[in-house]
Formats: C-alpha cells, sequence, structure tokens
C-alpha cells in the first residue's frame, strides 16, 4: 500500500491539505487562518516563497502546536522537499474550468506545433522570457504589483484556487476560479488579447513540472490541459474585455460570456 508521501507525489491532487505529507489534523485551523485551506494553495505559498524549503518549514512549524514543534520537525521537513518535487518534476495537474472567451483565444493563439514549443522551453524566472503575452512594459506592470518572478505568478495562480465561501472545492465545475484569475491578470497589467494565453501556459507548465524542459517535458505531453470546443459565436478575449467596459451595466451582462459550454 503507497505511503501518504508516495500518494501525494505520483496521484493527483484532490485539493485536500491533509493529504500533504506531514500536514495533520491539528495544523488545518491554524492554515486556514493564514488563507490556505487546499493544497493547491499551499504549493502556491512556497512558489511566492521562491521554492525556499526553510521558509516554508518555519510556515508550517508555526501551525503546530509549541510544545509538539521538536517532535514534529522532520515531519515538516518532509512536507517542504515534498511540495518542492511536486511543482518542479512531478508536475500539478489543474482540472480548471476555462470561460469560453479563454478556450476561443487560447485555441487561435496556441496550436499544437505552439504546445511542444513552449513544453521544452526551460524557463529563466524572467516573466518576459518565460510566457508568451508578457513583453517589457507588461513584466514592469507586473514588477510594481508585486509578482517579479515566474515562480511567483505560478504562486499567485495556485493561491487563488481555493473554496468560495461554504461550498467543496471543485475547480473542474465551475469557472469562477478562471474568471477570477483573469480578472487578476488584468489588475496586473496584462494586456488584452494575451491573458488567455498566459492562464494556459501556466496550466500546461505546472502539468509537467515547472522545472522539466526538452525531450523529458515533451514526453508528458498528454498531461497537457485539453480544451473544449466553444460556440463558433463565443466572444474572443479582446471582444470580451470591450463589453465589459463599454458602459455601466454591461459589466453583469458580459459575464454570460463567461460560462463554460455544456458537457
Amino acid at each position: 500500500m503507497p505511503t501518504k508521501l508516495e500518494k501525494f507525489l505520483d496521484e493527483p491532487l484532490t485539493g485536500k491539505l491533509i493529504d500533504v505529507p506531514g500536514i495533520g489534523e491539528k495544523m488545518l485551523a491554524t492554515l486556514k487562518e493564514k488563507n490556505v485551506k487546499t493544497s493547491y494553495q499551499l504549493l502556491g505559498t512556497f512558489l511566492k516563497l521562491e521554492r525556499n524549503e526553510d521558509e516554508i518549514t518555519d510556515l508550517l512549524l508555526l501551525c503546530v502546536p509549541e510544545g509538539e514543534r521538536a517532535k514534529m520537525k522532520q515531519h515538516i521537513d518532509k512536507s517542504a522537499s515534498a511540495l518542492k518535487e511536486r511543482v518542479e518534476v512531478k508536475g500539478v495537474e489543474v482540472n480548471f474550468r476555462l470561460s469560453n472567451h479563454v478556450i476561443k483565444t487560447a485555441t487561435s493563439q496556441f496550436n499544437d506545433a505552439k504546445k511542444t514549443e513552449f513544453i521544452q522551453k526551460k524557463l529563466t524566472g524572467k516573466l518576459s522570457d518565460d510566457f508568451f503575452g508578457i513583453g517589457p512594459d507588461s513584466e514592469a506592470k507586473f514588477t510594481k504589483e508585486g509578482i517579479k518572478t515566474t515562480d511567483e505568478l505560478f504562486g499567485e495562480f495556485l493561491k487563488g484556487l481555493g473554496p468560495v465561501g461554504d461550498e467543496d472545492f471543485d475547480p473542474s465545475m465551475d469557472t469562477k476560479w478562471c474568471d477570477a484569475f483573469y480578472d487578476r491578470l488584468t489588475s496586473l497589467g496584462a494586456a488584452s488579447g494575451y491573458k488567455s494565453a498566459i492562464i494556459y501556459q501556466i496550466q500546461a507548465k505546472l502539468a509537467v513540472g515547472i522545472d522539466s524542459h526538452g525531450a523529458e517535458a515533451l514526453k508528458l505531453k498528454d498531461k497537457l490541459p485539453k480544451m473544449p470546443t466553444v460556440p463558433e459565436d463565443a466572444l474572443n478575449e479582446e471582444a470580451f474585455d470591450k463589453m465589459s467596459l463599454d458602459a455601466p451595466g454591461t459589466v453583469g451582462k458580459s459575464r454570460v460570456g463567461r460560462a463554460a459550454p455544456e458537457d
């Protein structure tokens, strides 16, 4: 029977924090107070800390009752190591329901040749080098908003994958997580027409492991997010953004364009 560590590294993530090695029931309430409610958010926190294992270990130890920290230290060390291996090599597949305008735009921008080229790319950590759709001007805006590196942008994406209110966490069932991150990219200064491509690239690289590149990454191509079809009259990203900005009162109507196609 596989251990908790083996299951965390080798099986699809459920989003449950308790599935992370070293995380016990006593830690969950404190992690929740720190706005970490899912395993995705914990992975995002790790990336926002630039993969610093000492810092994530310290944060997790603060969630352990003080009298138990010395005893738990070795288990928490394993947690940090597992988080690192998962994002870097094993990959984090996010079954993330996309909105119609995101699907339509990303599909037109990323054909199979571009997907293959991108997943083989070795990331540098510099936003404008790593992502199609983030040029020097956009990068300066991202930096001004506190997103200075590629790891921090991956972290921002994963940090948004949490429950909404008291609802169960399942990003595959609703576009609200896609919509929220799309809006976050807008607030970070991403140019209209490119946010959908950025979302797709983040999903794709996380799925194969953000340090995977070349032939090894290509072997994992079947992990790439699948793009469902959308109605022919679905808005693309630029038309969607224009509708949202046209006049007061149109934003609510434009949200209709965000609905994903029914299965």
